[in-house]
């Protein structure tokens, strides 16, 4: 007799956001696989989420409630111990799974057993008011599509990671829109037990990881789709303004942040991706037990040029963090090394944004992009309803190890014909 399945969990925590959750679990119940627990943990929410996931049966899905608000990180903890799979993937209460993408994804899983699967996720926006099928839809990238599995060396990682240079830290290894085993995940516990002890729970277990040179087993395929909305935590970051009630979340999870006892390395939150992610990479590397440090100089410098992109006020703020955190780490040298350099980064910045541009083209010229409209609705669930039947041959390309190039133009046949019938 072969090994038992490998029992997966599919995580979802949630708060206040009922109506992208009923969504979302469409996607995921459709998953046609017994060994497989999705677990909502309901983030103390004053909507009707509970009563969404009861109208769902299906004896894989559970519900669970710590019983009180908590923050992100908390959430993410206490759904970790409610858990009960041997690998954990967590997706957003407005993401989506793509169900007929799963076998690939479970045989991946047991014929390699690695610490972290991670793959390249498609992205979904939202439509901003209702649900209009005039709005929304996903672009898949031929890069993006049909890739055998490949072992990543996660120790040109740690060093891109310390040493602030963001543009190397791809692929990365994850939780959310990732796997991670359930064994990894507890080899990264604090010595108080905690495994999501970072304030932004996800990059936190990422970075740790690489930091300590997991096993991480990586693929150029879609096995889920991000979903962007009004309501998501991480976009109200990367767009802040303080006078913009639509940032309402990133303040939200800067209140609750604040609530958590759990120690940070920068204690106070502010909606900066880049502060976060710096104080990320210092809570994860303690915990790592690595010698060697990062590069302040660089990492100031990325916290300077953040500042300048950033909202005035929020500008200011940050970079009395970063003066504040020099102070008390003794890496006022360095602070003063990024600020004699920062004007050499202002000039180059301009030639980074052409090149960039340049990428953006070239991908789209090798991408499609799928309407996401079923009936009049356009939702995570319609969109991966329409986009899913049309790269279901990915399981054949990884048993056969067949190249790319013919699933990618028998998916485009299939587009063109569905694009043709919808009219």
């Amino acid at each position: 007799m072969g090994e038992p399945s490998l029992l997966i969990s599919v995580v979802i925590p949630t708060r206040d956001r009922a109506v992208y959750l009923r969504e979302t679990l469409r996607t995921v119940l459709a998953i046609d696989d017994p060994e497989v627990e999705i677990v909502v943990s309901d983030n103390a929410s004053e909507d009707d989420t509970k009563a969404v996931v009861a109208s769902f049966t299906d004896q894989r899905l559970r519900y669970v409630n710590p019983g009180r608000r908590v923050s992100m990180r908390a959430n993410f903890e206490f759904a970790f111990r409610q858990s009960n799979g041997q690998y954990l993937l967590y997706i957003g209460d407005d993401d989506g799974v793509m169900p007929r993408q799963f076998p690939a994804l479970r045989w991946l899983l047991e014929q390699h057993r690695p610490d972290m699967l991670g793959w390249r996720h498609s992205t979904f926006f939202w439509p901003i008011k209702g649900f209009s099928d005039k709005r929304g839809g996903i672009r898949l990238s031929r890069a993006s599509l049909f890739g055998q599995p490949r072992w990543v060396d996660t120790q040109p990682l740690a060093a891109a990671l310390l040493e602030c240079r963001t543009s190397a830290l791809d692929p990365m290894p994850a939780v959310y829109h990732g796997c991670m085993s359930r064994a990894h995940l507890q080899r990264l516990q604090t010595p108080d037990g905690t495994v999501f002890a970072g304030r932004i729970p996800d990059a936190y277990v990422a970075y740790l990881s690489v930091l300590c040179g997991a096993r991480f087993l990586h693929v150029e395929h879609p096995f889920t789709i991000n979903g962007i909305g009004p309501a998501s935590t991480g976009a109200s970051h990367h767009r802040y303004r303080p006078t913009d009630q639509a940032d309402s979340p990133a303040r939200r999870f800067g209140t609750e942040s604040a609530q958590d006892d759990h120690l940070e390395a920068i204690a106070r939150h502010l909606p900066s991706i880049a502060l976060n992610l710096f104080s990320t990479m210092e809570t994860a590397r303690r915990f790592s037990a690595r010698a060697d440090g990062p590069d302040y100089r660089a990492w100031y410098e990325y916290l300077m040029r953040s500042a300048a992109e950033s909202d005035p006020e929020l500008g200011s703020l940050i970079l009395s963090e970063a003066g504040q955190y020099a102070g008390s780490t003794g890496t006022q040298p360095q602070l003063e090394q990024a600020q004699a350099g920062y004007n050499r980064l202002e000039r180059i910045a301009h030639q980074k944004s052409l090149a960039a541009r340049w990428r953006k083209v070239v991908m789209l010229s090798q991408s499609f992009k799928f309407g996401a409209g079923i009936a009049g609705r356009s939702t995570i669930a319609t969109a991966i309803e329409r986009v899913d039947p049309l790269v279901r041959d990915y399981l054949g390309v990884l048993r056969n190890k067949a190249r790319p190039g013919l699933p990618w133009r028998t998916m485009m046949l299939r587009g063109i014909v569905q694009l043709l019938r919808s009219r």
